[in-house]
């Protein structure tokens, strides 16, 4: 089977079909939907709300994310959702879009008592954050903001364009190569790397949505997961890769100052990735990504229901 790569006009398309848009969240999939894996490049299947995993409104533990928390690019039954989290008591809200439609989606469906937010940290939130506030002042759809093609004509001239575009990324070291078991891995050196200078005011109204989102629960963790970027051997690095992983590391930071207020957050950061657990093209985690992060998914959930019971009722907190 050809390799899974999103960024590909031609598997994009595939992907892009299958969504709509939302006037609040910005997309959503459609809803109650089943892809096999031939037609995607990976096997579907949407829940009522539009997203992906566990779809219970009355839970009481909520995930949010980007694409990572909805499994992007791995087989139905094969994402870590599928493996870790039980149909009763979660609410996954993953959604690769900005932080203020992760807040429209949890005023829409969430019910139920507030008891664990579980988010799912990638560096691409704060991309996320500009590209939708972006598509928010310009009063169109999603599809008219981005500009995202979905007809055979449009995608065979943007593959044109981009394979061109590819060469000189090459050749400027925008991408780089590196191999894991002697596998080859490409890597978009400025992938997600956002400017703090340029974007300051943005990400602090970002990160005060953040705050006011997980600040009702009970209990928050915040998970940061690498990303292929982060996992090149140094060999292989360049100038540009490493001020990319440095703008990733300058956002965490920034965003554990700003959450640590909170009085029972947590903060885990993973180690045991390598980039034989993502697809080759895709910045994605292959089936191998996600059953190590459902199994420590296991062991972070189990900690987190062993010292739940110390703390107070949220309904006794103040807002």
């Amino acid at each position: 089977m050809k390799e899974i790569n999103l960024q590909d006009p031609f598997q994009g398309r595939r992907w892009l079909r299958l969504l709509q848009n939302d006037q609040e969240c910005g997309f959503r999939i459609q809803p109650n939907v089943a892809i096999p894996a031939k037609d995607l490049g990976f096997s579907l299947r949407s829940n009522s709300l539009g997203l992906r995993g566990p779809a219970d409104q009355a839970g009481d533990s909520v995930v949010f994310g980007t694409s990572y928390a909805m499994g992007v690019a791995a087989n139905e039954g094969e994402t870590w959702h599928d493996l870790a989290l039980p149909p009763a008591g979660w609410l996954n809200l993953g959604l690769a879009v900005g932080i203020r439609e992760w807040a429209e989606l949890a005023r829409r469906h969430h019910h139920g008592p507030k008891k664990l937010a579980f988010l799912i940290y990638h560096p691409n939130i704060w991309a996320h954050c500009v590209a939708y506030e972006r598509w928010r002042s310009s009063g169109r759809s999603v599809f008219e903001a981005f500009n995202w093609k979905r007809d055979l004509p449009s995608c065979a001239l943007l593959a044109m364009k981009r394979r061109m575009a590819r060469l000189r990324q090459i050749e400027n070291g925008e991408i780089i190569t590196a191999s894991d078991q002697l596998k080859p891995y490409e890597i978009d050196a400025l992938y997600a790397r956002v400017d703090p200078r340029r974007y300051q005011d943005l990400v602090d109204r970002n990160l005060e949505l953040l705050r006011q989102l997980l600040r009702p629960f009970q209990e928050v963790v915040c998970v940061r997961v690498p990303v292929k970027q982060e996992l090149v051997p140094q060999a292989a690095q360049n100038a540009i890769l490493q001020e990319t992983t440095a703008n990733y590391l300058h956002y965490w930071m920034r965003t554990r100052d700003h959450l640590s207020s909170h009085p029972n957050i947590r903060f885990q950061e993973l180690n045991t990735f390598q980039l034989a657990d993502y697809h080759a093209f895709d910045s994605h985690w292959n089936a191998s990504g996600n059953k190590k992060f459902a199994s420590l998914f296991d062991q972070m959930h189990i900690t987190c229901s062993e010292e739940r019971s110390h703390y107070p009722s949220s309904d006794n907190r103040a807002h």
